[in-house]
């Protein structure tokens, strides 16, 4: 299947941080995964779900893409009602627009492989849902298409092996213990 879509949908009503753009994706906003606990008396008048942001590349096309659900013509009604709470309490929905469409079009193998990877994570992190007919890869998977994961865990920086004389910044370590030609021990 050369299309695959995601909906950032975690547990808790949480965003997601999505690696490739560095940007914080809102998640699908479930009233049921509040209740019981404490929250504003004015959620109550918030619609029961919000959609979430849905992350597509299309292997055919050779496009990646972030939607945002809410600025589609049939979640009209859910957008108004949030803004009708963001009027009286900016503090709980601040007021915005739904997020434009966006699409990267002509993508490299490295740009797709990237998407896959990350889509993949957050979805096996319970943080995103795979969409009503479409599939996503498992990373074994994901490992076999063309090009090169992009960006790495935790870390984007070019990295480079240590000598074992080294410390973690690239000094060069001392030995405590070393006391040849004159040297005195290390407090």
């Amino acid at each position: 299947m050369p299309k695959y879509s995601i909906e950032i949908d975690g547990e808790c009503n949480r965003s997601v941080m999505f690696q490739p753009t560095q940007e914080k994706l809102r998640g699908r906003w479930r009233a049921s995964r509040i209740l019981g606990r404490q929250y504003h008396a004015s959620l109550a008048k918030m619609p029961g779900e919000i959609p979430g942001i849905v992350l597509t590349v299309d292997t055919e096309a050779r496009t990646c893409s972030r939607v945002d659900l809410l600025a589609d013509e049939t979640n009209k009604a859910v957008w108004d009602q949030i803004n009708s709470v963001s009027k009286d309490h900016p503090e709980l929905t601040p007021k915005s627009q739904p997020w434009p469409p966006v699409v990267y079009e002509s993508c490299s193998h490295d740009t797709i492989k990237t998407w896959l990877y990350w889509m993949r994570r957050i979805v096996n992190n319970k943080q995103a849902v795979v969409c009503q007919n479409s599939e996503l890869p498992n990373l074994a998977e994901v490992e076999r298409f063309k090009g090169k994961i992009g960006v790495q865990q935790f870390n984007s920086m070019k990295t480079r092996e240590m000598t074992k004389d080294e410390d973690a910044n690239g000094a060069p370590k001392e030995d405590p213990f070393d006391l040849s030609e004159g040297k005195k021990p290390k407090a």
